[in-house]
């Protein structure tokens, strides 16, 4: 993942410039200094995310350490840049194409009307959200829009670096959703899921409990016969 330093070439982590030689990775003047500084915070956040049983641990761990890496401006020039940050989002197109089968689009193409409407839709929606955030805070409305637009967060920073975008702001903002996506959407699924599965005519608080009634028996007590 692309932190917001990575993108910000006035961030800390960027370590003052990107210094002189032929050829730049991260930023900084030392190049295998921040190589070394960027390959240890990758392993560390993921190591620390699976640790720590994050969701998305691979994505969550190293955007996290990276974080608080920035932030402390203990270890400077390890954001990538140049060819490193082009290499980073080679990787995202490549991971994201890999993705389609052709098992894929033959099933988009049923759902492609449905899908385009419902892209329509979110575009206006966010477009909407966008110019209301600018106009209160008085940012570009390309920011605003980026900032606020959903999505993959390396897709959209990779569109905010190429348009010439605020960066920090949309990865701030991108990163925030991405925290409260990963955080509420578990809640939200057990919950449609709890719902859904619930026996009709079953209360729900019986249901949540996975507590049922017992059949009644089909067999009819007669009373003992005469001799």
């Amino acid at each position: 993942m692309i932190s917001a330093s990575s993108a910000a070439g006035g961030h800390p982590a960027a370590g003052g410039g990107a210094g002189s030689g032929l050829l730049h990775v991260v930023a900084g003047s030392d190049q295998l200094t921040g190589l070394f500084a960027l390959a240890t915070i990758a392993v560390a956040g993921s190591w620390a995310g699976r640790r720590l049983r994050v969701p998305t641990p691979l994505l969550i761990g190293p955007m996290l350490v990276a974080l608080v890496a920035t932030l402390s401006g203990v270890v400077p020039g390890f954001a990538p840049v140049g060819v490193g940050q082009n290499a980073v989002f080679v990787l995202v197109g490549l991971d994201v194409g890999l993705r389609f089968t052709r098992q894929t689009l033959s099933s988009m193409r049923r759902l492609l009307p449905s899908i385009l409407v419902c892209m329509v839709v979110v575009c206006l929606g966010c477009a909407g959200l966008a110019w209301v955030f600018a106009g209160v805070t008085g940012t570009p409305v390309t920011d605003a829009y980026l900032a606020t637009t959903p999505g993959g967060i390396n897709a959209v920073l990779a569109a905010a670096v190429s348009s010439h975008a605020d960066v920090a702001l949309v990865s701030t903002v991108q990163s925030l959703r991405l925290l409260v996506v990963i955080l509420v959407t578990p809640m939200i699924t057990r919950m449609l899921a709890s719902r859904w599965s619930k026996p009709v005519g079953v209360p729900e608080t019986t249901a949540a409990l996975g507590t049922f009634p017992a059949p009644r028996s089909s067999t009819v007590s007669r009373p003992p016969t005469r001799v």
